[in-house]
């Protein structure tokens, strides 16, 4: 698999391909094409198979989110609505992408970008005059940490590259802060104190890697004074398989990108064409038939295990009529405790019928005189729980006598009331125990 990342937005369009290895991916080659040379562009894509075109901070609006989301379905229908919230105004047409920068129990914190539409059409226009439209359009500085290795320290990752010069700081091991720069490093003082005030207002760091283009000692040692940090350059602490170190800090970021891109891992996809060809119909034909061989298994192993269910519950009924019913010739199990078990609740009043008759006698007692709308109304083996509301507190007093005249009820008293937010109304609990036959309180 090869993949070319195409880098947009600046002077000249920067070309890195990156070729699928055993374990890994290394870059191919390299190349910078004027952005109307289509030829040339065409030339320096035609060994991929796949295009990804990337853009810099200053083409987009970022922030780094926290959602209390891990799923990535749920991520994805919450990230554009609080991305775009956070705006002054939502862009026409948005291009929303994202990508996960970690995630515990509590949550996900993730990079999300938006870009305007028409912007994304204006800078893919070069690949698309080249016959090679991207199959994504994706956000290039993050991917350049991929280049550094994690020693656990905060660190800040500068990029000197003309017009698309950023900082990227990383904490914990993961992206923490991203900003685009505005001075130029051709003016090393000016640059470097925008790059130092980037890192500290995202809290810090305790050493910085210098890449880019436009890096250079002047840019270094200036960014070393305004950070009070020791600078690196990344081509002195950084090997790109496939790149000379004198390409290292050109390419910094697409080559980043392709290396990513060729390894399968996420990129935030401001926008990705949708999938098409022969291979992708043969990918999903290949995927519905498997779907449909695991259903039918699924539906034979269920159905066999349903049927030992079923005998394991025949053979437990069995079993529990014999020993609840001694002496009786068992011959319909079921039927033979159900019929049982209802004349032992009829006989301490519990069966459907005695609360179909408590129900009754509550309707009977309530004076008509008092409107009753009734929220709530629980009969369980030993008592009943009332709750609604009235109009006043003396018609609750006369319910509570009505029902307390009731044989099927004993002890009722108001346990909770309290006037109602409207003013108009009274809010009330009743509770009453049960009588069993025989007239005595369960």
């Amino acid at each position: 698999m090869s993949v070319a990342a195409v880098e947009l937005g600046g002077d000249a369009l920067r070309v890195a391909v990156a070729v699928r290895t055993v374990g890994g991916a290394r870059i191919a080659s390299t190349a910078t094409v004027a952005p109307d040379d289509a030829a040339g562009l065409g030339a320096a894509l035609a060994g991929a198979r796949t295009v990804v075109a990337t853009l810099p901070l200053q083409r987009v609006t970022h922030r780094i989110l926290r959602l209390p989301f891990r799923r990535p379905r749920d991520l994805a229908a919450t990230v554009p609505l609080e991305l775009l919230a956070q705006l002054p105004a939502e862009p026409p047409d948005p291009a929303i992408g994202f990508v996960a920068l970690g995630s515990d129990a509590a949550g996900t914190t993730i990079l999300a970008a938006v870009a305007r539409g028409a912007d994304v059409d204006a800078a893919v226009a070069p690949l698309v005059a080249a016959g090679r439209a991207p199959a994504a359009v994706v956000l290039a500085p993050p991917a350049a940490w991929d280049l550094v290795a994690d020693d656990g320290a905060t660190a800040a990752l500068v990029v000197a590259d003309g017009t698309t010069s950023s900082v990227l700081v990383r904490r914990d091991g993961a992206l923490g802060a991203a900003r685009g720069l505005d001075a130029s490093a051709a003016t090393s003082a000016a640059f470097a104190g925008e790059a130092a005030r980037a890192v500290a207002a995202a809290g810090g760091a305790g050493r910085a890697v210098l890449a880019g283009a436009d890096a250079d000692a002047a840019v270094a040692a200036a960014l070393a004074a305004a950070t009070g940090a020791p600078v690196a350059r990344l081509a002195d602490v950084a090997g790109v398989a496939g790149l000379a170190p004198g390409q290292v800090d050109a390419f910094v970021a697409v080559a980043a990108t392709a290396l990513r891109a060729a390894r399968g891992r996420p990129l935030v996809t401001l926008r990705a064409a949708p999938e098409a060809g022969t291979s992708a119909v043969r990918r999903r034909v290949a995927l519905a038939a498997v779907v449909l061989v695991a259903a039918v298994l699924d539906v034979g192993l269920w159905r066999h295990r349903l049927v030992r269910r079923e005998a394991a519950y025949v053979d437990a009924i069995a079993a529990t009529a014999a020993a609840a019913l001694p002496g009786a010739r068992v011959v319909a199990p079921r039927t033979q405790l159900e019929a049982a078990v209802d004349a032992a609740a009829r006989a301490d009043g519990t069966a459907p019928g005695a609360a179909l008759e408590l129900l009754r006698e509550i309707s009977r007692r309530a004076p008509a005189d008092v409107p009753v709308d009734v929220d709530h109304l629980v009969v369980d083996r030993d008592a009943v729980r009332l709750e609604g509301r009235t109009d006043g507190f003396d018609g609750l007093e006369a319910l509570r006598r009505a029902l307390a005249a009731s044989p099927l009820l004993a002890d009722v008293q108001t346990s909770d009331a309290r006037g109602a937010a409207d003013g108009k109304h009274v809010l009330f609990v009743l509770q009453a125990a049960r009588r069993r036959a025989g007239g005595t309180a369960s």
